[in-house]
């Protein structure tokens, strides 16, 4: 029962760190030229 709320917190907070990495690329791009 708590196995599916932990599992979907899980891949809300890996969506959140793929999300702010694709974030961060960019704004290093920007950065850079």
């Amino acid at each position: 029962m708590l196995r599916a709320p932990f599992t979907s917190r899980l891949q809300y907070i890996h969506t959140l760190d793929e999300a702010l990495n694709s974030l961060n690329v960019l704004l290093g791009g920007l950065k850079k030229t």
